[in-house]
């Protein structure tokens, strides 16, 4: 992606009309497209650079024989272009080009009279292995590397062998040092300076997808979700879904059954986010497939069972409650697999678990589940939540807000005006400012209107 935005800029310098002219071929992707353009840029700089060498080194050294590797590569160099627009071989033009610059300036502190009177001019040798960090990979960045290590170690043991046409000033060698020396870590800076904007960019531009990622699976798993909540004569249901993060592993449902019935789901999917999401979407199109063909909330967990364990992975399930309410009676009939067990509130006040027996659902094969039933009286209601609710930490004091809390509170609160608003309200007074919510929070009441 660096590599297309680099080469997308240099094609407003009209770089790329003069390579596709010099050897691009129909079939090349933006990055050799990108490639033979650098390499074709550097090819001019370096021949551009190869004459201001060679008269500096006329006339700073007065040495027509050193002259001659700057001048020397002037020309290979051009007849490489050449070359490579006849023949269109970009990977032999790459190659003599890193070649060229690896051994010019080895070739320059030989004429020059060696590593001390060249001032360390071998150090522009560095340039091969850094080009081809940008035109190749990192592999032959390596191998042109271990070439440059390969003529510094030479230069050391031919340093001896070696004798200046010409004495230069110690002045002039500490000077000419000193502007290889910055020169080379300028280029260097530059490079690694680049690569670092480069890769904190990429870093960005890879966030903001996986985020653009996230909110769409967020807008696809809310709109599997109920968009309006079922109206029933004499009855109120109400309901909260609020992820840990922008998916999550929680859903409830409700399902229109024959003879005015309604079936409630209410699950949870283990871990978070994208993979929980996946899981739960799954177990959601499985149960309203088989709900219809069943009027058995024990039966309807059951047929989705086995295909939950062969479809999703083994160290994943999903617990879920199921009920079927009829509202002209008020019989709610019910299955659990594996849930947190949901309060029934009595009209006495008091807050009752309803329980019934279940594995998880894809979790072991070939599983029954209890079925149980209740009546709701005039004025009594249901609370069906997930463990992110009872599980909520307070971080002052590594306390859980618990079963016995939800229950409490559930025949404290059961008779305003909205059970979900008062839970939330003590949830949020529990743990206080800063909580970091850790897991999904589903909340769904279901109330019989007092008579």
């Amino acid at each position: 992606m660096v590599l297309e935005n680099i080469w997308q800029s240099l094609r407003r310098l009209r770089f790329s009309q003069v390579v596709q002219r010099l050897g691009a071929t129909p079939h090349d992707t933006d990055e050799i497209r990108l490639q033979k353009t650098l390499v074709f840029v550097f090819a001019c700089a370096m021949s551009l650079a190869g004459i201001i060498w060679g008269w500096f080194v006329l006339l700073v050294y007065q040495n027509p024989l050193a002259a001659l590797p700057p001048f020397g590569y002037m020309i290979l160099s051009l007849l490489n272009v050449v070359i490579f627009a006849l023949t269109r071989h970009f990977r032999l033009f790459r190659f003599i080009q890193l070649l060229l610059s690896l051994l010019l300036p080895f070739l320059m502190m030989v004429a020059l009279g060696g590593f001390v009177n060249g001032s360390a001019t071998i150090l522009w040798s560095l340039i091969a292995p850094l080009a081809a960090l940008v035109v190749a990979d990192r592999r032959q960045a390596t191998r042109w590397f271990l070439a440059f290590l390969g003529l510094v170690l030479f230069s050391g043991f031919l340093e001896p062998a070696v004798r200046p046409t010409r004495d230069v000033p110690l002045l002039e060698q500490t000077i000419l040092f000193v502007m290889n020396i910055g020169g080379v870590s300028a280029v260097a800076f530059v490079l690694l300076s680049y690569f670092g904007a480069q890769k904190d960019k990429l870093r960005d531009l890879e966030r903001a997808y996986l985020q653009q990622e996230l909110r769409m699976a967020r807008d696809i798993q809310q709109a599997m979700l109920p968009k309006n909540v079922p109206e029933l004569k004499d009855w109120k249901i109400s309901c909260c879904y609020q992820p840990a993060r922008e998916v999550g592993g929680d859903f409830y449902d409700f399902l229109e059954l024959e003879d005015g019935r309604l079936g409630l789901v209410v699950g949870d999917a283990t871990g978070h986010g994208m993979p929980a999401a996946l899981v739960m979407a799954t177990a959601r199109s499985m149960l309203r497939a088989v709900a219809q063909a069943s009027e058995s909330p024990g039966e309807v967990l059951r047929r989705a069972n086995d295909p939950l364990f062969t479809d999703i992975p083994p160290n994943m399930f999903v617990t879920c409650l199921y009920a079927v309410l009829d509202p002209k009676s008020g019989r709610l009939l019910y299955a659990n697999a594996g849930h947190d067990l949901p309060y029934l509130r009595r009209r006495s006040g008091d807050a009752v678990e309803l329980r019934a027996r279940g594995m998880p659902l894809g979790l072991m094969p070939a599983m029954s589940y209890e079925e149980k039933e209740v009546t709701l009286e005039a004025g009594e209601s249901v609370l069906f939540y997930s463990d992110g609710l009872v599980e909520a930490h307070d971080p002052q004091r590594h306390e859980m807000f618990g079963f016995p809390r939800l229950q409490m509170l559930v025949a404290k609160y059961a008779e305003q005006e909205s059970l979900v608003d008062s839970l939330l309200e003590q949830l949020y007074t529990f743990t206080g400012e800063g909580w970091e919510q850790e897991d999904d929070i589903t909340l769904v009441t279901l109330e019989r209107s007092p008579q």
